[in-house]
């Protein structure tokens, strides 16, 4: 637990990166008929934003949807009988990622929009067998599909990694 401190060198850095990312099922055709997302467009997907905020030393990412716990503090699994025989995809954590070089971490889920649960690849399971509790899923049921995990966490991974190159830099004064 790190507590409170004193902010000596107030610091600021913002990055917004408007991202598209593939998705399919019924998701996909709520978004298309503009029922819960308004930036969907044909062969790119739904169109979103990530923001990362740093704040001296601390690194916030905003997410556009639920993110799995896992995908920020790692442990994602692969078990036998999932949906697609990958590894997880989603490593290193993004907390790793993001205490590299910040003292504190945070990631705020919803702020911009709603893209549904973002799911682990390696974790997805809509096909019988059933891997959790001999059932499907109802994260699986609000998700906009497989690929929205691994594109989010590569986009945000590729983002928080430039904010931690520019905050290193030193400023003029």
């Amino acid at each position: 637990m790190l507590g409170a401190w004193k902010n000596e060198n107030p610091r600021l850095a913002v990055s917004a990166r408007t991202i598209n990312i593939p998705v399919e099922g019924m998701y996909k055709y709520a978004m298309m008929l503009g029922l819960i997302h308004e930036g969907y467009t044909l062969g790119k997907g739904a169109q979103t934003e990530l923001n990362v905020i740093r704040i001296v030393e601390v690194l916030l990412l905003t997410i556009p949807g639920e993110i799995y716990p896992k995908i920020f503090e790692g442990g994602i699994e692969a078990k036998e009988g999932r949906d697609f025989l990958v590894d997880p995809l989603e490593v290193p954590p993004l907390r790793d990622a993001m205490e590299a070089k910040a003292r504190m971490a945070m990631v705020i889920g919803l702020p911009n929009d709603q893209i549904g649960y973002i799911i682990p690849k390696s974790q997805w399971d809509v096909e019988a067998p059933f891997v959790y509790n001999n059932k499907d899923q109802y994260g699986e049921e609000n998700s906009g599909g497989p690929e929205v995990a691994p594109t989010i966490h590569r986009k945000s991974m590729q983002m928080l990694t430039e904010m931690n190159e520019t905050f290193e830099q030193p400023t003029a004064e």
